[in-house]
């Protein structure tokens, strides 16, 4: 490691040292951006930490009591009041018929709202276009992406904060070149020392992740591993080119 650039030691890593070996490059590299990660509270100790936390603050659900049979009952009531109490069952079986119907109503409109949601992200994966020179010109030195990638997600796509959370920590492993692990990839990690940059094309390296899935296991959470991070990271670029194109 040296300070300055000689001709033993030509690799500079983001931490301004220069290196013998590439290598070596991509170890400091991948520590400065680990630091990243934990600065961020990205890391899998601090999101352990809060995980922690979130189920201490959990109460479990309370347990009604138990009713109370009578010793005695009367064995006989009068024709009047059964009459009045059958009223007042038709009553509430109309009620709830309505609430039912009511519950039912909001359930599909969530459903149909749910599929719009999920058709409008296919369309704009399957509408990404492939990066001319020009795009990787325009996404070559955008700032800070990564932390507005999380406002994106929050604030444009309406992700729930776990989920964006989940996302921006793979994220994270993508863009310090650490790669995605998982724990049964038996110890294989997808794309380890490539630092992910908004240059990239995202579709392309989505069919990666599917190939990699089937050779070595699909993700039993459905895609939170590496499916859905690279999806959003092509939902992102093309934001992004279509906010320079309005600008």
């Amino acid at each position: 490691m040296s300070e300055v650039a000689t001709e033993t030691h030509a690799h500079r890593a983001k931490d301004g040292c220069y290196y013998k070996s590439y290598d070596e490059k991509v170890k400091a590299n991948i520590r400065a951006n680990e630091q990243f990660l934990k600065d961020k509270g990205l890391d899998h100790e601090s999101m352990a930490k809060i995980r922690n936390a979130a189920r201490k603050t959990m109460t479990p659900p309370k347990k009604r009591p138990a009713e109370i049979i009578s010793p005695s009952l009367p064995s006989r009531r009068s024709t009047r009041l059964q009459k009045q109490q059958g009223d007042g069952d038709n009553n509430n079986d109309s009620v709830e018929a309505d609430l039912d119907s009511m519950d039912k109503m909001i359930e599909k409109q969530e459903e149909l709202a749910e599929r719009q949601k999920k058709r409008a992200r296919k369309a704009r994966i399957a509408a990404a276009r492939e990066l001319s020179p020009e795009d990787r010109r325009k996404l070559e030195n955008v700032p800070a992406w990564v932390e507005t990638m999380h406002e994106y997600l929050l604030k444009v796509e309406h992700v729930s904060y776990p989920n964006a959370r989940t996302v921006m920590r793979q994220v994270g492993k993508l863009v310090s070149g650490i790669g995605v692990d998982y724990d049964h990839w038996d110890g294989n990690i997808f794309m380890p020392g490539v630092a992910v940059n908004m240059t990239m094309d995202f579709v392309t390296l989505l069919e990666d992740a599917k190939e990699w899935e089937n050779r070595y296991g699909r993700d039993r959470g459905n895609g939170w591993a590496i499916r859905h991070p690279l999806k959003k990271l092509a939902n992102y670029q093309q934001y992004l080119l279509e906010e320079k194109e309005n600008a």
